[in-house]
């Protein structure tokens, strides 16, 4: 009776391990494609990340400048380098034309003053030309020799009264734009200074 209890339990088993097998075998049908998936996207993203990694290399010798190409940060210095020399060559530039536009300031202001001189030189005209009408008023005939020759001074100096006039606006407002101008290169070359 034992070896008959042992063939019962031994057939109460096998059919459900015959069960578990068949299962086992379908589980493995179904997953043998899911798993191939896997693994081939698995390539796929060790190609990638070997592409990446050597791109990195690559990029990491440029920058570097261990490839045969030289530095890019070398290529950045030097370019650099030549951007300040040249900007510094035109702030040099930049201060000399400011040098010129305070001298050109400076003519301005002289001229400005020297319109005072002549403004009282054609108030003296219109003086000289009164006087010589008050004395020809008094004198008929010089009245007839001088008369056109005072009318001749006062209108010279009416005319350099205005043209006086037309010089000392003229200077001021080029005086006024230069000053300005140079206020501004100056600051703007200051700031690009600093």
């Amino acid at each position: 009776m034992i070896g008959f209890r042992k063939k019962d339990q031994l057939s109460d088993i096998q059919e459900p391990l015959s069960s578990a097998a068949e299962l086992l075998r379908e589980s493995c049908r179904n997953a043998e494609p899911a798993f191939i998936a896997i693994g081939t996207e698995l390539e796929v993203v060790y190609a990638a990340a070997t592409r990446l990694t050597q791109q990195t290399i690559g990029i990491i010798r440029l920058l570097t400048g261990e490839s045969q190409e030289e530095s890019v940060l070398s290529k950045v210095a030097s370019v650099a380098e030549n951007s300040f020399s040249e900007l510094k060559s035109r702030q040099i530039s930049v201060q000399d034309n400011l040098e010129s536009i305070i001298s050109i300031i400076r003519h301005l202001s002289e001229l400005h003053e020297i319109c005072s001189v002549v403004e009282k030189i054609a108030l003296i005209l219109r003086i000289i030309g009164l006087n010589m009408d008050i004395e020809c008023s008094r004198q008929p005939e010089f009245a007839e020799l001088f008369g056109f020759v005072t009318r001749d001074i006062r209108m010279l100096s009416d005319s350099i009264l205005a043209v006086v006039q037309n010089i000392r606006n003229d200077t001021y407002i080029a005086r006024s734009g230069q000053d300005s101008a140079c206020q501004e290169i100056r600051k703007d070359s200051e700031e690009l200074v600093s």
